[in-house]
């Protein structure tokens, strides 16, 4: 076998293999003999066929068993040698004009592999990065709103929208002629958590139900995401229903009445999901702090195949989301950077994980399948048929590896813990 590089150019790779045809021929002999010893073939002893009747019967299928194994097997074993990754299977080119003189053992076999590899990336020390973690300071006060939020009810109404009404509408989003966003909504308006920006809402104060509006709004800069940023935008926006809310007292019963034991019993159950919640959001704040380091910290050429992988995925999710094509440039130019990002940051965790030897073992897929199960009971058939499936076990596993490096990280990093109203102050 010879082999030789093509082309070496930063992660791309091009590598020419010939098998000469003694060799193959040496290979199918052995075979023949193989067979030989092994097949009956009627008016003949076993062992005893000759060879011209071997060759005449067996030669063409076994030398094409021959080439299929060797194109089968030597993408891996060469990049082994090499000591090299690919990031995707390797492209294997043949020419196929060629491919019956090869059979028939008068040509060499010729072939080449193209394929991208992984950047090799020199792990940096972890404890000089330093982040900030928010402290959890939920008040009385948090607990009370929340609790009016959960046992308010709310009393459909033919009068006009007032701040603290839900209402709920069917909208249309278009910019520049083009539809971008179509959906329905549910809005308490004045509320904190809405999912407009406030100038959007305040259009709603006043109307009832079955008003058809037009809405002429600008993005603030801030808006996520970017793409909409500082953009203009009309919604046609149909009003379907208003609803005041009934402000019931808060006592023993009326927690009774949402499917709690007590007031008391209400209020624990409040604190531990708040806590719970504002734990998760911190947690994810402390991880995009985390890859945040890494990336500025990190410089190196990453994969164009795995980047173009990725940026398929998020066009494909974000077209699924927004009803849109994503024709527009500066949107397509986004998430190809957030690809880049993503698959940057997938290198250097797994260049880490390699050094800290973490591994994902199958207890642990198990204890993430069971953890999901109790969290979302109802759905429990749903997530097992989903996890049947090879490519969301692969997600899984990722996930899994993903969270494990973070792990690892935060145990070697400079973490300064501050209240939340003091955030600002520390960042600037």
């Amino acid at each position: 076998m010879k082999i030789t590089e093509m082309l070496n150019k930063g992660l791309k790779r091009e590598i020419k293999i010939i098998i000469p045809a003694i060799d193959l021929r040496n290979k199918l002999e052995e075979r023949l003999i193989e067979t030989k010893n092994k097949i009956k073939i009627k008016g003949f002893r076993k062992g005893k066929v000759p060879e011209t009747h071997m060759h005449k019967m067996y030669s063409k299928p076994l030398m094409v068993e021959i080439i299929h194994d060797i194109l089968k097997h030597a993408p891996h074993s060469i990049l082994e040698k090499r000591g090299e990754r690919s990031t995707t299977k390797p492209q294997l080119n043949l020419n196929e004009q060629e491919l019956e003189k090869v059979v028939s053992g008068s040509t060499d076999l010729s072939f080449t592999l193209n394929y991208e590899i992984f950047p090799h990336i020199e792990v940096k020390n972890p404890s000089t990065i330093k982040i900030t973690r928010r402290m959890i300071n939920i008040s009385d006060a948090d607990i009370e709103e929340e609790i009016k939020n959960i046992a308010c009810t709310y009393i459909e109404t033919n009068h006009p929208a007032e701040t603290g009404d839900r209402i709920t509408i069917d909208y249309l989003g278009t910019m520049n002629d083009k539809p971008f966003k179509k959906n329905m909504a549910h809005l308490i308006l004045g509320e904190k958590r809405g999912i407009f920006p406030p100038s959007f809402e305040q259009y709603l104060i006043g109307k009832k139900s079955g008003d058809h509006i037009q809405i002429h709004l600008t993005f603030p800069p801030e808006h996520e995401p970017k793409s909409l940023a500082n953009q203009t935008a009309i919604f046609e926006v149909q009003v379907k229903k208003v609803a005041q809310p009934n402000n019931t007292q808060i006592d023993d019963a009326a927690a009774q009445e949402v499917g709690f034991k007590s007031l008391s019993h209400l209020r624990d159950i409040v604190k531990k999901r708040m806590t719970s919640q504002c734990n998760s959001i911190i947690n994810q704040e402390v991880k995009y702090q985390i890859l945040n380091a890494l990336d500025k910290e990190y410089q190196f050429e990453v994969p164009e195949t795995l980047v173009e992988i990725e940026f398929k995925n998020i066009c494909q999710q974000i077209s699924e989301l927004q009803k849109t094509d994503l024709q527009e440039k500066d949107a397509r130019n986004e998430y190809y950077e957030l690809a880049k990002r993503r698959v940057r940051l997938s290198c250097i965790l797994s260049a880490i994980g390699q050094e800290a030897k973490i591994i994902i073992k199958n207890k642990d897929i198990q204890h993430a399948i069971h953890t999901q199960i109790h969290q979302d009971p109802k759905n429990k058939q749903e997530i097992l048929t989903l996890l049947r499936n090879p490519t969301a076990i692969i997600d899984l596993h990722a996930l899994l590896y993903e969270e494990k490096v973070i792990q690892y990280l935060l145990e070697k990093i400079s973490i300064k813990e501050i209240l939340p109203e003091n955030l600002k102050n520390d960042e600037s």
